[in-house]
């Protein structure tokens, strides 16, 4: 089974290193916490590779602050989209997978403050409140799959990416 090392950059020395069967891994943008993404996805201490969380489906992302990720389903006819508060490492909330989205999510973006989040799949693009898991807008997208969505820095704007090469710009909600 491959190992995956974490090493300190600053010291030149290897921190630890665990067993990655398939998948990517994500690093928090704190640096506490890796999430790695293989048929049992779960969440490290960033400093020490200790377990900390285990999840169903996929880890997606992590909130600006570190303090949030999200984790969405492998299928459409899993449970929904869980918001977890890595402070008390307890889901936050739970997002119904939307209806009419018959296959899996493509991305999923915090905004700065982690309170919201937009969720892509093919033609749309949805906001939801983190904190509620309540759909607050919905943006329909152009032709073609739409493969990723980010806020702004300032969350005033998001902006949207599709296969067809088409990169638009909305206001946000």
């Amino acid at each position: 089974m491959p190992l995956a090392r974490v090493w300190d950059l600053a010291s030149d020395s290897q921190l630890f290193e665990v067993a990655l069967r398939d998948g990517p891994a994500r690093l928090s943008p704190d640096g506490r916490f890796i999430a790695l993404n293989d048929d049992e996805p779960r969440l490290l201490d960033g400093d020490t590779g200790v377990q900390l969380l285990s999840v169903e489906g996929y880890i997606s992302g992590f909130s600006p602050d570190g303090a949030r990720l999200v984790a969405t389903p492998r299928e459409t006819g899993d449970a929904g989209i869980t918001i977890w508060d890595l402070r008390t490492m307890q889901p936050l909330s739970v997002i119904q997978y939307p209806y009419d989205w018959q296959v899996r999510l493509d991305d999923a973006s915090f905004n700065a403050d982690g309170s919201r989040i937009v969720l892509v799949n093919e033609g749309a693009a949805k906001i939801c409140d983190t904190a509620t898991g309540k759909v607050v807008a919905t943006l329909e997208l152009e032709a073609g799959t739409v493969l990723s969505a980010a806020y702004s820095p300032d969350d005033t704007r998001i902006v949207t990416a599709n296969s067809t090469g088409n990169v638009r710009v909305w206001p946000a909600p």
